[in-house]
């Protein structure tokens, strides 16, 4: 892809003529070369902002569905951790009935 710009300027340098030119010309032609070069660099720049910007986009998705998949994952840790400690009759909250009663005397 890189040879071929490189390619079409020099067809087009070639049915210019360049070598039997004149200085008005050459100067002509110069500024064209740079209009066309100035155009280039101009949709060079377009190109990469947009790629630029595409992927700041997809960048701040997907640090939204990461935050959002944390918060799930807490929310259920949570509902698990709080399931636990419903299921289980001895848990570390909640001291079994026997000492409980104990501790009253």
């Amino acid at each position: 892809m890189g040879a071929r710009p490189l390619e079409m300027i020099q067809r087009y340098l070639e049915e210019q003529n360049i070598q039997e030119k004149t200085l008005i010309e050459l100067n002509h032609l110069e500024i064209e070369l740079d209009v066309m070069l100035r155009q280039t660099r101009f949709r060079k720049t377009q190109l990469m902002i947009e790629a630029i910007k595409a992927h700041y986009e997809e960048e701040k998705q997907l640090r939204e569905e990461k935050t959002l998949m944390e918060e799930e994952l807490v929310a259920m840790m949570s509902e698990n951790h709080v399931l636990r400690l419903e299921l289980e009759p001895n848990n570390a909250r909640a001291p079994p009935l026997h000492e409980t009663l104990l501790n009253l005397f």
